[in-house]
């Protein structure tokens, strides 16, 4: 059965009046997703054939999202890939937004939004963590940098926007000052957080900073235990957020759904029914593909790739579904490992890829970032990854261990995975 929203209403903060104006907006021309216009997965957008908006590249800003919020005849492309018929196309009546996908395990996708689905996905992360101001640290031209201006925008604040500046926490610390709002927020992605933790710890007035926040998200990959447990002991109110593209960013938080969102564990994978999910894919020809996504129970679904189980009404991540190698003839999961490596004290950071093998038929690829240390302390790491990795079982003598600082990363903060694999191709 599905988990319906876990979020006590007594947290529900009570909308400002531009919040319910914007409200009110999107819910006279928001889309609504009903058995009569969703079809089977994998199948077109059946309202595709009412293309009359021209999709346009443009810089994705807080205006030009409010502009495609409050005028239905304009929609913008934040892809950086160039788009097809001399720099636009026609799209669906319905689509105000298309967004890639990070394309940190595969080639980017277009996905297209109605206005509803940002409205949504606005209301219900502020009904959890209130309304207020925040600092933007993440690229706008994905989910988590939109989020973050479209929370403003239901808030009526201007957000502080670092996003373009290359982030540290001396600038990050330099924005908190131009905060106006009693109640402020900001998203962040693990290695952001790392470093400011790291930061506070060792000065009291930046751990104040941190601490003042009404709420800290962080998302986007994983987020080792010790890092929420320090950040926590700093005082940080921290949200763990779980969502996709196809979600419109985060949907689950600290494990919980947020209002409206239902998941589902369908062959150990969760498929998730938001208010906030995408229309589907967007082809050449401005059509939508809704693969991936279904209706069920009267509801609208995706189902993700990841493998996940529900303990105790939370939802569990455990790393993607086709992250299971078989090296000599026994299994090892890479989402297990990864996760084991990340809990060493000596260890920031360690991706593992799945490698061709004649001998093993596959084996893994470490690479494991521990900082910028001594040779002694390199050793010493070193002896302690080796017995961790012992743990796994014989397969796991045949990987590779690769000490590399700092692991390469996607625009979007996460590692980037096919980059780490070109590199080993190329011998690099």
């Amino acid at each position: 059965m599905p988990l319906m929203m876990a979020w006590s209403d007594s947290r529900f903060l009570q909308a400002r009046p531009h919040a319910l104006r914007m409200q009110q907006m999107s819910q006279k021309k928001g889309v609504t997703h009903s058995s009569k216009n969703v079809g089977q997965t994998g199948q077109a957008f059946p309202g595709a054939s009412s293309m009359t908006k021209a999709l346009m590249r443009g810089q994705i800003t807080l205006d030009s999202v409010k502009r495609v919020l409050e005028d239905e005849r304009f929609a913008i492309c934040a892809s950086e890939e160039p788009l097809s018929c001399g720099g636009k196309i026609m799209v669906d009546d319905a689509v105000c937004l298309v967004i890639n996908t990070s394309g940190s395990t595969a080639s980017p996708k277009r996905v297209a939004f109605s206005s509803s689905s940002l409205m949504n996905s606005a209301r219900a992360c502020c009904s959890v963590l209130g309304y207020g101001q925040w600092v933007l640290c993440l690229p706008k031209q994905y989910t988590a940098g939109v989020r973050v201006l479209v929370r403003s925008i239901l808030s009526g604040t201007k957000p502080i926007d670092i996003s373009e500046d290359r982030f540290s926490p001396e600038n990050f610390i330099h924005a908190c000052r131009r905060l106006s709002c009693s109640n402020t927020f900001t998203a962040l992605v693990p290695t952001q957080l790392s470093a400011l933790v790291r930061v506070a710890e060792d000065d009291k007035n930046v751990a104040k900073v941190l601490s003042g926040f009404t709420g800290v998200i962080v998302g986007g990959q994983h987020i080792a235990r010790s890092l929420l447990e320090r950040s926590r002991l700093l005082g940080i109110n921290l949200f763990t957020s779980y969502g996709l593209t196809e979600t419109f960013g985060g949907c689950v938080y600290n494990g919980l759904p947020l209002p409206g969102v239902q998941i589902q564990i369908i062959d150990g994978r969760p498929a998730i029914a938001s208010p906030s999910l995408a229309l589907g894919y967007l082809k050449e020809n401005g059509q939508i593909d809704e693969t991936g996504f279904f209706f069920d129970r009267g509801e609208r679904w995706f189902h993700t790739n990841d493998l996940a189980v529900m303990n105790r009404g939370k939802l569990i991540i455990h790393g993607r579904i086709d992250r299971v190698i078989n090296s000599g003839g026994m299994k090892l999961d890479l989402n297990a490992i990864e996760t084991a490596l990340r809990s060493l004290d000596c260890v920031e950071d360690a991706v593992l890829l799945g490698v061709k093998s004649k001998k093993w038929g596959q084996q893994f690829c470490a690479f494991i970032d521990i900082g910028d240390v001594t040779k002694a302390d390199r050793t010493d790491c070193l002896q302690k990854i080796n017995t961790l990795l012992s743990t796994f079982g014989r397969a796991c003598r045949s990987g590779q261990i690769k000490l590399i600082h700092p692991i390469p990363r996607t625009f979007s903060g996460k590692p980037d995975r096919i980059a780490l694999q070109r590199g080993l191709q190329n011998n690099i």
